[in-house]
């Protein structure tokens, strides 16, 4: 039938009968959500966020509610993903509205989901079901047959993954029937048209390869040999300039111009490190000469194994106390584990991030995840008169999500990160991070009907609370993390590198990098610090515990007005109030006055107390339209509607950027100097300390500085959307309908962010600076620029210009490229962007790394 009794609301409903016999099987579960995805207006597997946009709404801009109570990932929602992972048996009813909802839907612009447990009735009915999946079962994909990998020398499909799967449980529902105590009366209680339960469980058992690639030194490298052909550059197997076979061996026409670099014959007479020397032993030797430079570094291919393991549980008692008075208790809890989870990592390698499955085979695992939802609702149902219903729902949604280091000896592991190769362990603290999210919700609604028309009205309460536990604070760790760089640490000039006849420049950074590697030349230390109170920060490791709350009030009135017998008309208003983040056992800083593009430039602002934003009070929402039956035959819809809607934030954005590195509640450590001084891992690491400082004064940034911080404009007010729809519905046959949308959407404040201190290259005069640089080899402002910095080399006893120090960087990104090589150098590559990054970040006072640029006579800015 056509839609004649709402002018918006656009959108399908499936009902129980459909969700049970649709085969819902998906990877780890069985997700009526998926439903969503065949909406019309839906676009998923976008590649921002959560991946699935609804008639261009953001991303995250979905509101998902259970029997009326909040199941949202509150912290991140959106990717048709909640925390409670209900199944199609467990379900009565999955509503999607994508558009132009009426007044008493809110939260969020984008689509609202309402799914409805099923409930027991006067029989007895239970069901069993198992779904197995193998890759016996089903054909390999076609990308695994026309993308080759060569392993051991032999070029092969890429190895067909492993996925195993076992989705199994079952439900039951009936009259409740329980044993009666005392004297007099029946022996049990019998529910039949009364009191009715359901019980649903769910359990999966997944196991799934993962095909990947990681770096490991060559044989030689390991003893300290550093091959390079004169002339060129290495390349593995693939690379147009490649030095070595899909063995390994060196090409027959390079042998000639092989050249050797011992590592272990330095002048220093230092010989392979003990730390570095244990940690590459956790490292097979390659099968892969297609990754890597192919002489000194190759690739190890294997497949990593993931596990998952689940249960849902749901429970649900309904009881009538009368025809007019009714309740029901819904509980819902599970637990989704995943051991060696692909999709998270908190994994900083110099050759390349492992993800969470284990590094190399016989490895931990780097990351777990465990996750475990509860969530309740209660209802109760009056009828008051014959023409008015109340509805009061009251509940809360709870979910933990912990990241942790699944190995074992996490603790006692030294944190070192080299420079060329895969890191085989996870440097990580025990508990990367976790996060708890509670939702403590109240929904009241009420409807009455007078005359031709139908009132309603009702609020919905959420007092939100975000508890972080985190190891990542200040854009470090919490344990420190030692690097082998060799931008502090430099290659002593007596090593000779720089001299090397016929030694490409890619190949010479590789070289030295592998110095540092194997020697346990330190480069930098770092360590984030908590406070415990404006005097002192907690001992290093101690992890940030941070408690944010979110409260948010929704109120709304509607009259749906039988205008004529064929015509109805909606006037609808919402009004959403929405409170800047509390602490109430923390507190909240923020800087004391505005940073945002087009303010005068600072060095002196300061954090202190105070919230990040107004709290807003003026979010009126209106939804207005009409639903018009031109014929009065029941067979023809034209409907036309406007809404405005609000979005919330997400506390993912606050509890990541913005409380985890507000100066004063912690603050990241950096050791340069032992690296400066050549520090060695065999010599000792020196103890980094935070109370140099007391958090109080740290709350004033030191004025120069290579980090950056992420603040809230305060000035943010919440995303709004203009939506209007024009609907055209036509019955043409027996259960037929033809249906024809214009639905249009116009964002308002959409949140985003942006660097409020980029670097001016065009007004500034760095570009017409690098551009001299690129075209004549030299620019006399750049070399003033950097005259004094630490990593300016000596070449044949005479310290190089800034431009000469340029000229030798690569573009970012492109030093460990597949085949070995690099797309540009910077300057030659137009790299300028990255250029005046790379001086604006370097510019510190007090430090003999960069120059002071006011001392050269530049501003702070260039």
């Amino acid at each position: 039938a056509v839609q004649t009794s709402t002018s918006g609301n656009i959108g399908n409903t499936v009902e129980q009968q459909t969700l049970v016999t649709l085969p819902i099987v998906g990877d780890r579960g069985r997700n009526p959500l998926s439903f969503i995805t065949f909406q019309p207006g839906v676009t998923p597997n976008a590649n921002t966020g959560g991946g699935i946009h609804v008639h261009g709404a953001r991303d995250r801009a979905f509101n998902f509610t259970l029997d009326g109570i909040d199941v949202n990932e509150t912290s991140a929602g959106g990717s048709n993903f909640t925390p409670i992972r209900t199944n199609p048996d467990s379900l009565t009813e999955f509503q999607v509205v994508t558009s132009n909802f009426t007044a008493e839907l809110g939260r969020s612009s984008g689509a609202q989901v309402t799914l409805v447990t099923r409930s027991g009735t006067n029989e007895f009915h239970g069901s069993l079901f198992e779904f197995y999946q193998t890759p016996r079962f089903h054909a390999n994909e076609y990308a695994n047959t026309i993308n080759t990998v060569v392993l051991n020398g032999q070029r092969q499909a890429t190895p067909r993954p492993q996925f195993v799967q076992h989705i199994f449980g079952g439900s039951v529902g009936g009259p409740v029937i329980l044993p009666r105590f005392g004297e007099g009366g029946p022996a049990v209680y019998n529910g039949k048209n009364r009191t009715f339960f359901f019980t649903n469980l769910q359990l999966l058992r997944t196991t799934q390869s993962i095909f990947r690639n990681r770096v490991v030194y060559t044989q030689q490298a390991r003893n300290g040999i550093f091959r390079y052909t004169q002339g060129r550059a290495n390349g593995n197997a693939l690379a147009s300039t490649a030095s070595v076979d899909a063995n390994g061996n060196v090409l027959p026409n390079l042998v000639s111009t092989l050249r050797t670099y011992n590592i272990f014959a330095n002048p220093d007479g230092l010989g392979p490190d003990p730390t570095t020397q244990r940690l590459i032993g956790l490292t097979p030797l390659p099968n892969n000469f297609t990754v890597g430079d192919g002489l000194n570094t190759a690739g190890f291919s294997f497949t990593a194994p993931q596990t998952e393991r689940q249960y849902d549980f749901t429970t649900k008692i309904d009881h009538a106390f009368n025809e007019r008075n009714s309740i029901y208790v819904r509980y819902s809890q599970g637990e989704q584990n995943t051991l060696g989870d692909s999709g998270n990592s908190n994994v900083t390698t110099g050759g390349g991030g492992v993800g969470g499955p284990q590094a190399f085979p016989g490895g931990p695992r780097s990351v777990d995840t465990y996750r475990t939802p509860k969530n309740l609702a209660v209802n109760y149902r009056a009828t008051l008169t014959p023409t008015t219903v109340n509805e009061f729902v009251a509940g809360f949604n709870r979910f933990t999500f912990s990241f942790n280091n699944a190995d074992p000896n996490a603790a006692q592991n030294l944190p070192v990160f080299f420079n060329l190769i895969t890191d085989p362990l996870n440097g990580s603290p025990t508990v990367n991070n976790a996060r708890t999210i509670t939702t403590l919700q109240f929904v009241d609604n009420i409807s009455h009907v007078r005359g031709l028309h139908t009132f309603r009205a009702g609020t919905n309460i959420r007092f939100q609370k975000h508890v972080d536990t985190r190891g990542s604070v200040a854009g470090v760790e919490i344990r420190e993390r030692i690097f082998l760089g060799t931008t502090i640490n430099q290659v002593p000039a007596s090593f000779g590198t720089a001299a090397i006849s016929g030694n490409n420049a890619a190949d010479r950074t590789r070289l030295e990098s592998a110095i540092n590697d194997l020697l346990g030349r330190v480069g930098t230390i770092n360590q984030g610090f908590v406070a415990t109170d404006d005097t002192t920060f907690a001992p290093g490791s101690t992890p940030f515990l941070y408690d944010a709350r979110y409260p948010e009030y929704d109120f709304f009135g509607q009259d749906t007005w039988k205008l004529r017998p064929n015509l109805t008309l909606d006037l609808g208003l919402r009004w959403e109030v929405r409170l800047s983040p509390r602490a109430p056992n923390d507190i909240v800083l923020r800087p004391e006055q505005r940073l945002a593009a087009g303010e005068p430039p600072t060095n002196s602002f300061r954090f202190g107390e105070g919230k990040l934003y107004d709290d807003t009070y003026k979010q009126f929402a209106p939804s207005v339209g009409f639903a018009w039956d031109p014929f009065g035959t029941g067979k023809t819809s034209v409907r036309a509607n406007y809404r405005l809607a609000y979005d919330r934030t997400n506390t993912f954005v606050f509890s990541s950027f913005i409380f985890q590195s507000a100066p004063g509640l912690t603050r990241p450590v950096v050791n340069e100097s032992f690296g400066r001084s050549g520090g060695l891992l065999r010599q000792g690491l020196p103890v980094l300390s935070s109370n140099d400082v007391t958090p109080l004064q740290f709350r004033q940034p030191a004025p120069f500085s290579t980090a950056s911080l992420t603040v809230v404009d305060p000035n943010l007010t919440y995303p709004r959307t203009h939506q209007y729809s024009i609907s055209f519905q036509r019955e043409i046959g027996r259960k037929t309908v033809l249906e024809v949308n214009y639905i249009g959407r116009q964002g308002r404040n959409l949140f985003g962010g942006y660097d409020a201190n980029q670097v001016d290259i065009t007004n500034n005069g760095f570009l017409n600076d690098f551009n001299e640089l690129r075209m004549t080899g030299n620019s006399a402002r750049i070399n003033a620029l950097l005259a004094g910095d630490a990593r300016l080399q000596l070449v044949s006893g005479v310290r190089e210009t800034g431009s000469q120090f340029l000229r030798r960087q690569t573009l970012a990104g492109t030093v460990t490229l597949a085949d070995g090589t690099t797309t540009s150098n910077l300057v030659a590559g137009g790299g300028v962007a990255h250029a005046a990054f790379l001086i604006a970040q370097g510019v510190r006072s007090g430090t003999t790394n960069s120059p002071n640029i006011v001392a050269n006579g530049f501003s702070p800015f260039y």
